[in-house]
């Protein structure tokens, strides 16, 4: 059994490409995701496409991912137990959110790939003329043919 993640957050460092025993590459990121104003940190491990695309990625950048979950306890060197959070990427979207601080940039060329959402088309002023129908008239005589 496997459970999906989805996290939204800033790379933190560029991410790194490493080449597996088995001769694939994959690459590795960690990303600042911040929960209730504290930060938490993910390891991300991305293969193939996903790979590439995370290693254009750089230090700040804003992210969401998806994908398979994994989660590890481990004794902290202060003794306390903590959980190291990992996620499998299956989906990277680049976010187009500016960067704050005195080291803010542009945001990157290719987070202009991501898609974007359609704006609603302008609304157009339509003049319109004032025209004098003319009302139906009710008939004061109810005396007619008709049975109801």
């Amino acid at each position: 059994m496997s459970a999906t993640a989805l996290i939204t957050g800033r790379i933190f460092r560029a991410p790194l490409r490493r080449e597996c025993k088995n001769g694939q590459t994959m690459a590795l990121a960690t990303v600042k995701v911040i929960v209730v104003g504290a930060p938490q940190w993910w390891q991300v491990v991305a293969f193939s496409a996903s790979g590439d695309e995370l290693l254009e990625l750089d230090d700040g950048d804003a992210v969401s991912i998806m994908g398979r979950l994994e989660l590890e306890l481990y004794k902290a060197s202060t003794g306390e137990s903590k959980i190291a959070r990992k996620i499998v990427v299956e989906k990277i979207i680049v976010l187009a959110m500016p960067r704050s601080g005195p080291k803010a940039a542009p945001v990157p060329e290719h987070a202009n790939a991501a898609p974007s959402r359609r704006r609603a088309p302008a609304k157009r002023k339509v003049e319109r003329k004032e025209t004098t129908r003319a009302r139906p008239t009710i008939d004061d005589d109810l005396n007619d043919s008709v049975p109801w």
